[in-house]
């Protein structure tokens, strides 16, 4: 009885505290701390609602407002330095921190939206700070969310850095140079060159002990490839300013799947996460192997791209085999060459993620932008016999199908007339070949067909025949080779089977009508060559008919002209 007497002082005590721990929250009558604009006016307001009564402090490091924990002690604040004490009256709410004005002047009001991937980074990161939700991504925990974001702050920052000029702002032996010569892309060199991230120098701010940089490889290499020389068909212009308008219009976005708004279902997207450790009741996910696009969706970019020295190899070529030239020789060879091109290689570490990300162009060649209402669109990841013809993907939504689902669905038959299909084959086969001397293997036909009931989608701003290919029944069908940078000592086998493939998938003498252009084109010909023929006559009669000089044939017809003309009984 007596410890029972005891135990009731303490119950009462408990259910008095228990208030002021829980309302850490919504202490204050403001925000539970600053959003942009980072400027000591919007500070200092957000502060003062913050400080209105003793249990509230503001925390100057995270710009939030905290609550007094038990037995009055202060609130928990970021840092650990003298500025960073959490500040009890609003008459001086401590100091600016110094990634404030580092967000303000890198970044401004593009934070609200164009950069609110930098926001929504440090949103799960900063204490009560509150994850902006992103519409596109409606089922996604914040946390997913938040890392998502710093990887795509971080990864734009180093590949917008790396496509400005072959002379980048590089980090030498601890200290930022002025612009040096970019280091060459090399099979043997996996440091490339830290690049300066104003999002880094205020992140680190912020988490002075955690992880935070980027790094470019080969700017040099790229630049040459993003050239109108390496463009699908050799008709395109330097692509650098388009991909660099991409990276700086929003944050990069997973892929969705096929008719899902979700891009969280099963099967629905190339990647996927999966969380590897909690702290502090915060789960934090690591991206797997996958793609990502910039936020236009006009570029794709390979997270955590593997096959780093496979892609130096293909870069610069390898004088000791046979036809392995390099890629940019091999793209002005073949201008209409169906591998999909690259254009930028980077390395960035943050969190847990310390991986090389390869921007690409968009394996549809954009197809999907031309689309509008009425049209719908079927995507195809195919290979010859190294793969189970049979195979499907559990999920019928899902991003790009496999060949059970095209053998299914398409009939097993790409829709190209025969022209389209023998071109095809001429394009492709160099393709293989090239791939097959630098030992390469385990890449796939990548094939989106847009049908649709109304009008044609069309070519027209695409690249030619075969990359790009449109039917009179309004089909247009893309073809690309993607996942080219995989080695294998069966490379030359695979190949065959890529090349057999072809021949199953499009065959070259069906049985088919002709278009409307050939049926024009028929008709042109044959009239042009009645008006030659009439225009021949015209000219090279009249002067026969007219010479001087004696002919068999022109006197026998001036004769039968004249009796003509006199009439019968002369």
């Amino acid at each position: 009885m007596r410890y029972g007497m005891q135990m009731m002082p303490m119950q009462r005590v408990w259910l008095v505290l228990v208030p002021v721990v829980a309302g850490s929250d919504a202490c204050g009558h403001g925000p539970p701390s600053v959003s942009p604009p980072f400027d000591q006016k919007h500070s200092a307001d957000v502060c003062k609602q913050c400080v209105t009564s003793s249990n509230c402090q503001w925390c100057p490091l995270s710009q939030s407002c905290g609550t007094k924990r038990m037995m009055g002690f202060d609130a928990k604040c970021m840092g650990n330095g003298d500025n960073d004490k959490p500040v009890d009256t609003g008459r001086d709410c401590g100091y600016l921190p110094p990634w404030m004005p580092i967000l303000e002047d890198a970044y401004g009001a593009s934070l609200e939206k164009a950069n609110s991937d930098v926001m929504r980074c440090l949103q799960g990161r900063v204490e009560r700070w509150k994850v902006w939700p992103d519409s596109e991504l409606k089922s996604w925990p914040s946390a997913k969310i938040s890392e998502f974001s710093c990887m795509s702050t971080l990864l734009r920052e180093a590949a917008l850095t790396s496509l400005s000029t072959h002379q980048v702002q590089l980090k030498e032996q601890g200290e930022w140079s002025g612009t040096i010569q970019a280091r060459a892309l090399s099979a043997e060199d996996l440091e490339g060159h830290e690049v300066h991230s104003k999002f880094c120098e205020a992140y680190h701010v912020l988490f002075p002990h955690e992880a935070c940089k980027a790094k470019v490889f080969g700017a040099q290499e790229f630049a040459e490839l993003r050239q109108k020389a390496a463009s699908p068909g050799g008709a395109f212009p330097d692509i650098t300013a388009d991909l660099e308008r991409s990276l700086r219009s929003g944050p990069l976005r997973p892929p969705k799947s096929k008719d899902s708004n979700d891009p969280m279902r099963q099967g629905s997207m190339p990647w996927s996460c999966r969380a590897i450790w909690a702290r502090q009741t915060r789960t934090w996910l690591r991206l797997e192997p996958g793609f990502a696009t910039t936020y236009d969706g006009r570029f794709t970019i390979s997270i955590r791209f593997e096959e780093f020295k496979n892609l130096g190899k293909l870069i610069h070529g390898q004088s000791s085999k046979e036809g392995a030239i390099p890629m940019r020789s091999h793209l002005r060879r073949h201008p209409y060459s169906l591998l999909q091109r690259i254009y930028g290689l980077v390395r960035v570490k943050m969190l847990d993620f310390d991986e090389f990300c390869l921007i690409m162009a968009n394996e549809g060649y954009n197809l999907e932008k031309k689309i509008q209402g009425g049209a719908a669109v079927t995507r195809y990841d195919l290979k010859g016999k190294s793969r189970n013809q049979k195979k499907k993907r559990t999920d019928p939504n899902a991003y790009a199908l496999l060949n059970g689902d095209f053998q299914e669905r398409e009939d097993n038959q790409l829709p190209l007339r025969n022209w389209q299909c023998k071109a095809l084959k001429k394009k492709a086969v160099p393709d293989i070949g090239w791939l097959e001397s630098h030992g390469m293997a385990g890449y796939s036909f990548f094939v989106e067909i847009a049908k649709s009931e109304r009008t044609m989608v069309g070519c027209s701003g695409l690249p030619g025949v075969p990359l790009c290919n449109e039917r009179s029944d309004r089909t247009t069908t893309t073809v690309a080779i993607v996942d080219y940078a995989k080695s294998s000592s069966a490379a030359m086998k695979f190949g065959g089977y890529m090349e057999d493939f072809i021949e199953d998938v499009c065959i070259m003498n069906k049985k088919e009508s002709l278009e409307s252009w050939q049926i024009f084109l028929v008709v042109g010909v044959f009239a042009v060559m009645l008006l030659a023929g009439a225009l021949a006559c015209w000219k090279y009669g009249a002067d026969f008919m007219r010479s001087t000089q004696p002919h068999e044939l022109r006197d026998q017809s001036l004769e039968m002209t004249a009796r003509n003309v006199r009439g019968p009984g002369y």
